[in-house]
């Protein structure tokens, strides 16, 4: 009886090692790519969950904010590349705006944030101070997950 229910343990144990290792992601970071063939400058804005098997939370969900962190600026040349995420990508939404020295600007028809000219990082305001433009972001990421059912990496390249 003591030696099945050893073995019992021992099962359990190594079945919850391999749910958290399959769940753990190989590249957990969100990264953007500048194709394009002037500089660009890039906000974020993301909204994870916690919660079982989520991995982290953006500190957003329990602040006045609607959930969603905001950050910025990266300052991404010609062919660059800029992870802008390093934890779980799979765990949040993600958006984005950025603008290029061409006048290019990537707006979509996602969330609308105040975004500083400068450096930030900031949980998102349901009714943003005056002060501060606010522009639309594009959705790049509409879902979240938790369980172990991520994706595992997360990739996105702005074009012209």
């Amino acid at each position: 009886m003591i030696r099945s229910a050893r073995r019992l343990a021992a099962t359990a144990t190594l079945a919850a090692a391999v749910v958290l290792a399959s769940s753990a992601p190989a590249h957990a970071y969100y990264q953007i790519t500048n194709r394009t063939p002037n500089t660009v400058w890039l906000t974020h804005a993301y909204a994870s969950m916690s919660g079982f098997l989520c991995g982290w939370n953006d500190g957003c969900s329990d602040s006045t904010a609607p959930g969603w962190r905001v950050e910025g600026w990266w300052q991404i040349a010609p062919g660059g590349t800029a992870v802008i995420q390093s934890q779980g990508w799979g765990n949040a939404y993600h958006q984005i705006f950025a603008h290029g020295l061409a006048g290019h600007v990537w707006s979509g028809n996602g969330e609308r944030f105040a975004t500083p000219d400068s450096v930030f990082n900031r949980c998102a305001e349901f009714f943003p101070p005056s002060n501060i433009p606010a522009y639309n972001y594009i959705p790049t990421s509409n879902h979240r997950c938790c369980g172990g059912s991520c994706p595992s990496f997360g990739s996105n390249f702005l074009t012209l």
